[in-house]
């Protein structure tokens, strides 16, 4: 690297080859620096984009365990903390009108509006349905009632409120930590790799039962000639079989001593 042209001079004694050889070393590490610069700006940039990621998954999973356990406190400290009540509210149930009764409700409207404005141009006592209720009493009356304190509510609803609660707030801790754990390729190869190695030693096992069962693998060869036909369900099957054919024996035997009896008497 250090000769002229294409090796027209070259150094020749110990002393330059040692000072080429150093030049040699500071010109490679002075062209490398800046390579090596770039490629710690790049790894320090791409580690605070990682960062940032993981600072953008964990903070709102963070906030919602927060905002869930100070709603789930609130909730079982009962009237201490009155803000916790104000985002439940009641509806009423719907009262069903009969259309028939709409233009009546509707008339008794108008006559309170008139007897409202001129009391004395009308005689109350003509009407006999003025305490009907009126559309606008039943939008009134269908408004949604704020709560402002535990005894508005039913106390079941209090019970399905609390439930509710820690349900969410079981919800809020599992997606923390689901964001709280990094997101590598080795750890997911190391998790991957896990789970195989567990279903690996259940089917081992699974098979090395089925084996068992079914007698197909030569058992232990300490144990006696009665403990092995009780390990295999064949082994078992088979010593049924054996009672069930002894038992039919016997039973034709006494067929044939009870026909031989019928036949001497």
């Amino acid at each position: 690297m250090t000769t002229i042209g294409f090796g027209d001079l070259f150094p020749t004694t110990y002393i330059a080859k040692m000072i080429t050889t150093t030049i040699c070393f500071l010109g490679v590490a002075f062209w490398c620096l800046p390579a090596v610069i770039i490629g710690s700006g790049l790894a320090i940039q791409v580690q605070e984009k990682k960062r940032d990621e993981a600072l953008s998954r964990l903070v709102p999973a963070a906030a919602t365990v927060i905002r869930n356990w100070w709603r789930l406190r609130c909730v079982h400290h009962r009237d201490r903390f009155v803000s916790t009540w104000k985002i439940y509210s009641i509806i009423p149930r719907r009262t069903h009108v009969h259309p028939s009764l709409k233009p009546n409700l509707e008339k008794a409207a108008s006559i309170v509006e008139s007897t409202e404005q001129t009391p004395t141009a009308v005689d109350s006592s003509r009407f006999h349905f003025i305490n009907l209720p009126t559309p606008t009493t039943q939008s009134n009356h269908m408004r949604r009632k704020s709560i402002t304190s535990i005894e508005d509510l039913p106390k079941r609803y209090v019970t399905a409120i609390k439930i509710i609660r820690t349900l969410k707030y079981s919800v809020a801790c599992k997606k923390f930590q689901e964001a709280k754990r990094p997101i590598d390729i080795k750890d997911v190869v190391k998790e991957n790799t896990q789970t195989n190695n567990r279903l690996s030693t259940m089917l081992v096992d699974i098979q090395r039962r089925l084996d068992l069962v079914l007698g197909t693998t030569k058992p232990a060869s300490y144990l006696s000639d009665v403990e092995k036909r009780q390990l295999s369900l064949s082994a078992r099957i088979e010593k049924v079989e054996e009672i069930a054919k002894r038992f039919e024996t016997k039973l034709n035997q006494l067929e044939q001593l009870a026909s031989s009896l019928i036949k001497n008497g």
